[in-house]
């Protein structure tokens, strides 16, 4: 996933972390742009959002640092992304853990078992980010 190789080119992340923060930059795309930036399933997984491709391709829990730089990416979508990076980047894996699982999208799908939807994710968001 390009979103994933652009985050590890930018920030060392652990395989957690990155989950959380791609699970964010599908909430400010979801908000901001009224659009997803991927389509692929969101699992409520024990320490968070779970999106099954990224952790097939990153199943260690080692830091990943990437040097990549043969990819393009939106100009919407790279603002989703450093918006992301901007507010949670700093935070470490278990914080961004705490935080998440303390969100209702991860909450309502974790206890029924689900998957976390666009639509729960975009009506929840769109309360607590705000855009100019």
């Amino acid at each position: 996933m390009i979103i994933a190789n652009y985050i590890t080119k930018i920030i060392p992340c652990d395989p957690i972390k990155l989950q959380i923060l791609i699970y964010y930059v599908q909430a400010v795309s979801l908000v901001k742009r009224g659009k997803p930036v991927f389509t692929e399933t969101i699992e409520a997984g024990e320490y968070g959002p779970l999106i099954r491709s990224i952790y097939n391709e990153y199943p260690r829990l080692d830091i990943i640092r990437n040097t990549d730089e043969s990819y393009q990416i939106d100009i919407e979508i790279l603002a989703c992304i450093d918006l992301v990076i901007g507010h949670y980047g700093k935070m470490s894996g278990a914080q961004l853990i705490q935080e998440v699982c303390s969100e209702s999208p991860w909450i309502e799908a974790y206890k029924t078992g689900s998957i976390i939807t666009q639509d729960s994710i975009k009506d929840y968001y769109s309360k607590i980010y705000t855009f100019e």
